[in-house]
């Protein structure tokens, strides 16, 4: 296939940045090749997506230290607002490609947003009922059943619809599929956790959506309700409200 690209760009005058060019087998035991990048997201050929969550780390750890250090000039709601306009955009650029990584590394993140909130004197639940400052772990989760949405929309390219078929076999009359709605995707189980913690595994939570929620025309809409949700569950003192879109937190 490389060889085929570049006579074809001979055949054409195109010629190619050989410092562009990068060989790699992606596989949990067996990969070749070092880290590449992919519009900005480092990729390791396991996919273990260490170095992107260190790179992250990295980037976001100073700014969390320069915010924490003007506490004494700004109110609570001003602290979270630096935090939201400089911080959770970095914590969160690579939400889908690192959604799949260990537990471990996910809440090194997780950490790091904990750590500002607990500094400003406040509970997750406090920083969310009050400052609308979801954990990371929900904010992940929202966001690719987001993405799930905008493909059950049609407004993403075919080639990436595709990934994801629709189920179109009638549902049996069970207690199990009364709990489900009308827009389902076909549930795949792969042979390792990275693929069942990934966007794909998350099908299934969409899955057992609220049809309320899937039958909303919009993205923005579709994860409004379940902020909204969420936030209901927090106030009565639900004990797993953090994580109840989880596909790894789930039975199905």
């Amino acid at each position: 296939m490389q060889a085929d690209a570049h006579a074809w760009g001979a055949a054409n005058r195109v010629a190619f940045d050989a410092g562009k060019e990068h060989f790699c087998i992606l596989h949990r035991a067996d990969c070749f090749g070092e880290n590449f990048k992919l519009l900005g997201t480092i990729l390791d050929p396991k996919l273990l997506m260490e170095d992107e969550i260190r790179r992250i780390r990295k980037k976001a750890g100073p700014k969390i230290k320069a915010i924490l250090g003007t506490r004494g000039y700004y109110s609570t709601g001003a602290m979270i607002q630096q935090f939201k306009s400089h911080v959770l955009c970095l914590l969160e650029a690579s939400a889908g490609a690192i959604f799949h990584a260990s537990q471990s590394h996910l809440d090194s993140l997780d950490r790091m947003q904990s750590h500002f909130v607990e500094a400003l004197g406040l509970t997750e639940n406090e920083a969310f009922l009050s400052f609308n400052l979801a954990p990371l772990k929900l904010r992940r989760d929202i966001a690719v059943l987001g993405l799930l949405h905008r493909v059950q929309l049609g407004e993403v390219h075919p080639d990436f619809q595709n990934l994801f078929p629709r189920e179109n076999r009638p549902q049996v009359a069970t207690r199990h599929a009364a709990r489900r709605h009308g827009k389902q995707f076909q549930e795949i189980s792969g042979s390792s956790h990275y693929f069942n913690h990934s966007v794909f595994g998350a099908t299934k939570v969409y899955n057992v959506m609220p049809t309320y929620a899937v039958n909303v025309g919009d993205v923005g809409s579709f994860q409004s309700m379940l902020t909204k949700d969420a936030r209901f569950q927090c106030k009565i003192g639900a004990t797993n409200w953090i994580r109840m879109y989880c596909c790894r937190a789930r039975s199905f």
